[in-house]
């Protein structure tokens, strides 16, 4: 019986097993890509949208709390909801920083291997230092996202604070990416990276525009 139960059992945790490692493979080491082919991918994340829906229901789950008094079930319904929106908020977080590791992993595959760390160009420089940051973030997001599931099914609330500091630091990543793409022989990459993140909106880019009322 043990043996027939372990057979059963020993292919899906060998498969358990392999995705995870192809998982994590990728969080570390993602295929390399162009900056140019990397851009048209990236979304728009919106660190306010996302933090006034969490104020609304936080609001709205207090409000209803006397009345919901006995109803559980409501509450949970609306954890629930709370937590697939910032699900979906956090996969695009995750999305754009793999795709800037990505571009920041093809940078470094051009620096000349034989050449003394001190001869760096500053783009190459900005380009190691970067690599370091957006790996270790997606750690962070990957270890935020486990997080995510548990509190998901226990209907627990989300920390909201834990996930803004996430969100600043990668809107400190976007940030850093432009200064890179500046660095640039042409403005192209950088015009075509700031439009497509969104950062022409809400002037925070020099010469960007406010957003409209």
């Amino acid at each position: 019986m043990i043996k027939l139960v372990l057979e059963c059992i020993l292919p899906v945790v060998l498969i358990l097993l392999a995705y995870f490692g192809v998982v994590l493979l990728d969080v570390h080491r993602p295929m390399p890509r162009a900056l140019g082919s990397v851009i048209p991918k990236l979304c728009v994340v919106n660190e306010e949208e996302i933090r006034r829906f969490n104020k609304m229901q936080e609001d709205e789950i207090e409000q209803q709390s006397e009345a919901a008094r006995g109803r559980s079930g409501l509450q949970r319904e609306m954890r629930s909801k709370q937590i697939r929106v910032n699900w979906a908020f956090l996969r695009l977080v995750m999305w754009n920083a793999r795709s800037f590791q990505q571009s920041l992993r093809f940078e470094i595959l051009k620096i000349d291997p034989s050449k003394s760390a001190l001869d760096y160009e500053p783009h190459e420089q900005l380009s190691l230092e970067l690599i370091d940051e957006a790996t270790a973030m997606r750690w962070r997001l990957f270890g935020w996202q486990a997080s995510f599931l548990l509190r998901a099914a226990f209907g627990l609330a989300i920390d909201h604070q834990i996930l803004m500091i996430f969100v600043a630091a990668y809107k400190q990543l976007e940030l850093e990416m432009v200064n890179l793409a500046s660095m640039a022989d042409n403005d192209i990459f950088r015009q075509m990276l700031i439009q497509r993140l969104g950062l022409d909106r809400w002037d925070v880019i020099d010469g960007g525009s406010s957003p409209a009322a």
